[in-house]
C-alpha cells in the first residue's frame, strides 16, 4: 500500500505539504462528504494554518480537483494492477481485483466511489469533466479485465460500475462489510458465469 503522508510528516518540502493537504481532504471527503468538509477541517486535520492551505489552493474547489486527480492515480496504482499480472490465471486476476475493490469500499479511507462523485458534479461545473474522466478510467479498466470472458465488455463494465457505486453508498449507510462481499461475488458471477468466490 502507498505510504500515507498523513502518518509521515518527515518530509517538509512544499510538494509534501500539498500532498498532505490533498490526502487529508480525500479522507475527510470520504467521511463527511465534500459539502460537509470545510477548509478549516482540512487544515485542522493537517495541523497547518489556513495561510499554508491558501499557499497551495486558492479555493475549496481547487483542492476538490486535486483530490479527484489523486484518486484517479490511486486507482491506477492500487486497484487495477492485478488485471495486468500475467503470472495469474484469468479468473484469479478478477478475484484479486475484486478483493482490492472490496477492501477499499470497506475501509472508507478514500471516497473511491459513492456520494463524492454525485456531490462534486452538483457542486460545480469545474468537476464535471474530471469526474467523467475518473469514471471512464473505471469503465476502461473493468472492460479490459473482463474482455476474455463472455458478453460485451464495455456494456458489462458500465453495469458493474453502477453496481459498485450503489454498493459503496449502501455499505456507507449500513456499515456492513458483508454487503461489499456480496456485491463482489455478484460481479464475479456476472463476469465469468462461475460460482461464488471467497475474498477473505
Amino acid at each position: 500500500m502507498q505510504k500515507d503522508i498523513l502518518t509521515d510528516r518527515s518530509a517538509e518540502s512544499q510538494d509534501s505539504t500539498k500532498d498532505f493537504l490533498i490526502i487529508a481532504a480525500a479522507k475527510l471527503f470520504a467521511k463527511r462528504g465534500y459539502y460537509g468538509t470545510s477548509i478549516a477541517d482540512i487544515t485542522e486535520a493537517c495541523r497547518l494554518t489556513k495561510s499554508s492551505y491558501f499557499h497551495h489552493f486558492a479555493t475549496k474547489e481547487l483542492i476538490g480537483v486535486a483530490v479527484v486527480d489523486y484518486l484517479t492515480k490511486y486507482v491506477s496504482a492500487h486497484i487495477f494492477p492485478p488485471v495486468y499480472d500475467t503470472s495469474l490465471e484469468k479468473e484469479e486476476r478478477l478475484k484479486q481485483l475484486l478483493k482490492n475493490i472490496r477492501n477499499e469500499i470497506i475501509s472508507q479511507e478514500k471516497p473511491l466511489l459513492g456520494f463524492l462523485c454525485i456531490e462534486l458534479i452538483s457542486a460545480s461545473e469545474v468537476f464535471t469533466n474530471q469526474v467523467q474522466q475518473y469514471a471512464d478510467l473505471w469503465i476502461s479498466q473493468l472492460a479490459f479485465a473482463i474482455k476474455d470472458f463472455h458478453g460485451d465488455p464495455k456494456k458489462i463494465a458500465y453495469h458493474s460500475l453502477s453496481y459498485l457505486q450503489g454498493c459503496a453508498i449502501v455499505e456507507n449507510i449500513y456499515q456492513k462489510p458483508v454487503l461489499a462481499d456480496e456485491c463482489c461475488q455478484h460481479l464475479f458471477r456476472l463476469w465469468t458465469n462461475s460460482s461464488d468466490i471467497k475474498l477473505a
